[in-house]
């Protein structure tokens, strides 16, 4: 059995096919239009009002920078800076925190920004090497020896100390020592 085909029906209506397509790139899967740009002569360029910024002509007030005492004071004074403000005032004397003081208004004038006192002072400390702002760790512990000597450091001592459980102090051993008079079991 023969079939007769029909001709091929075109996929855009007859308007679109008498478009000029020398100027269409072919190369690729997807046609694209080339376009050239035409240059001016740059000789006889003559500039239009068009061509200016409209904002040439516009006067503008700035008003001096002005800490945001109030806000910092909010923040400061905020209940979740409660813990930061404890370790700041028994960290630092009070010849330190007026010094960081006029050094934290100091920064916020030079380079006319408000800033959260507490991000600041972590930041400044980072700078320059001073205390470390975290008052949540303590970093050393005091340890009472059996000889009744004070040793204050991050780790426990070889030596036996003396804690304080319930109002009571009993004797700690950090180590296990081994008597040499027990003798040494081993299993097998």
């Amino acid at each position: 059995m023969i079939y007769k085909g029909t001709n091929a029906r075109h996929s855009v209506d007859g308007s679109t096919i008498n478009i000029d397509l020398t100027k269409l790139d072919i190369n690729s899967k997807i046609a694209k239009p080339v376009y050239e740009n035409i240059k001016k002569d740059e000789d006889n360029f003559n500039p239009s009002a068009s061509d200016f910024n409209s904002v040439i002509n516009t006067i503008t007030k700035q008003e001096p920078f002005k800490i945001d005492k109030e806000w910092i004071n909010q923040d400061f004074l905020a209940y979740y800076n409660k813990e930061l403000r404890k370790w700041y005032f028994e960290t630092f004397t009070k010849q330190e925190t007026d010094k960081f003081r006029k050094l934290y208004y100091a920064y916020m004038e030079e380079n006319e920004i408000n800033i959260y006192f507490f991000d600041w002072l972590n930041t400044h400390i980072k700078n320059n090497n001073n205390k470390i702002i975290n008052p949540i760790t303590k970093v050393s512990k005091t340890w009472k020896t059996i000889d009744n000597k004070i040793i204050i450091s991050e780790y426990p001592p070889m030596t036996t100390v003396k804690i304080d459980i319930e109002k009571q102090e009993i004797e700690a051993s950090p180590y296990k020592t081994i008597n040499e008079s027990e003798k040494e079991y081993k299993y097998l």
